[in-house]
């Protein structure tokens, strides 16, 4: 299911399959979203803006859009976003949680910290211009990999 450019309330609620729920505009003035049980996924893109954003997503929620995103029942986010200078802080992500996050165009700061749960699988993509990623891990707790 795609959802783009919301004015009002949002509320989206799916079944027991495997479902993504894709947020590719504004998300209007609250949100809710109940997906059933499965590998549930919610893909956020941000491409589009020009504004530089503070976004962070901990293993529990989104903040930095419109409004706060809860991500209690999606196992797998995808968050990409625009062409502003972000900063986009992954913070105490959970072993049950999978992401991939994009800085899209811009100066971007990625900041990835874990303080004792192993992280599942995190991806972090920079995007165009001169971007920082800072990792912060409690030692022991996760290993890093660099991919080109």
């Amino acid at each position: 299911m795609t959802v783009g450019n919301v004015t009002g309330a949002l509320s989206v609620t799916t079944g027991a399959a495997d479902d993504t729920i894709n947020l590719n505009g504004t998300l209007g003035t609250s949100i809710s979203l109940t997906p059933g049980a499965g590998g549930n996924t919610l893909s956020i893109d941000r491409a589009f803006e020009l504004v530089s954003r503070t976004v962070t997503l901990t293993g529990a929620q989104i903040t930095g859009l419109e409004l706060p995103i809860a991500l209690a029942a999606f196992p797998f986010v995808n968050l990409t976003l625009g062409a502003g200078n972000d900063t986009l802080s992954l913070q105490n992500l959970n072993s049950l949680l999978t992401v991939s996050a994009s800085g899209g165009g811009g100066a971007d700061i990625v900041s990835v910290k874990s303080s004792g749960a192993a992280l599942a699988s995190t991806r972090v993509l920079g995007g165009g211009g001169n971007d920082t990623l800072k990792l912060d891990f409690t030692p022991g707790t996760v290993g890093a990999r660099r991919s080109s």
